[in-house]
């Protein structure tokens, strides 16, 4: 299992999604209405291949990008 966290301002849409690093979208994790706060998603990676990977956390306002790397 592997876990993302990131804070959240304020209430609003936020999306989860993983990225291969040519720009192919490979998983939406989340695609909800979070409220205000720290927000923990845990998600099963055994779908994708060893490799690299960008994790994008996005709402309205902004976007946060952090590496995710896989190996098996």
């Amino acid at each position: 299992m592997a876990t993302i966290s990131v804070d959240h301002p304020e209430p609003g849409l936020l999306q989860f999604d993983v990225y291969e690093m040519l720009g192919r979208r490979k998983a939406r994790l989340a695609n909800s209405v979070a409220a205000a706060g720290t927000h923990r998603l845990s998600f099963d990676p055994s779908g994708l291949a060893s490799g690299s990977y960008l994790v994008m956390a996005t709402t309205p306002e902004t976007g946060l990008v952090r590496p995710l790397t896989i190996v098996r």
